[in-house]
């Protein structure tokens, strides 16, 4: 049986850890999770709880990272950008932007057509059981039509119910 593993940094690197091999260490993907839960349960960081969920497939990255960028900025952050952007930090400061600039750009853009179509005929998405590649599943003793439909159950995405049915651990998890 193949178990599989992650690489965990002992002090994370959004808290000043390195990618040293002495400060790697490497854990099964559940205990890899689990960490990161013990870190944010000790130390409050909201980055370990994102982690968590997304070693678990919960979230996926996308919806990790427009977490992390909704989070509240500290005061200090925000002074931070604010000198960052003002005066001599920002690039564009003191600049104008020419009236013959102005008309070169709007000339360039008329007319443009959009490089992408979408297709009117696209056939309707197949979710469930009108998927014809959909597998009946069986979690905890609860037949499910399909990965999706058990996943809106649990409140997790769709590669979480998937890690279940593929991992040993869980031997309730299993397609019919």
């Amino acid at each position: 049986m193949d178990i599989y593993t992650h690489q965990h940094h002992i002090i994370p690197r959004h808290a000043g850890g390195t990618d040293d091999p002495s400060n790697l260490v490497e854990l099964t993907i559940e205990d890899h999770a689990i960490a990161h839960e013990v870190r944010y349960r000790i130390y409050g960081d909201d980055r370990d709880r994102v982690a968590a969920l997304m070693i678990r497939g919960q979230i996926s990255g996308y919806d990790a990272f427009i977490e992390m960028v909704s989070r509240p900025k500290s005061e200090e952050w925000k002074q931070k950008m604010s000198d960052r952007n003002s005066g001599d930090g920002n690039p564009m400061w003191g600049k104008t932007t020419s009236e013959k600039q102005k008309a070169a750009v709007s000339k360039a853009l008329k007319g443009k057509k959009k490089w992408y179509k979408v297709a009117d005929n696209r056939p309707p998405p197949m979710f469930g059981k009108d998927n014809p590649k959909s597998r009946v599943i069986i979690a905890e003793g609860k037949r499910w039509e399909s990965i999706r439909q058990c996943a809106i159950h649990y409140g997790w995405n769709h590669n979480a119910v998937r890690y279940r049915l593929n991992s040993a651990k869980w031997k309730e998890w299993y397609y019919e």
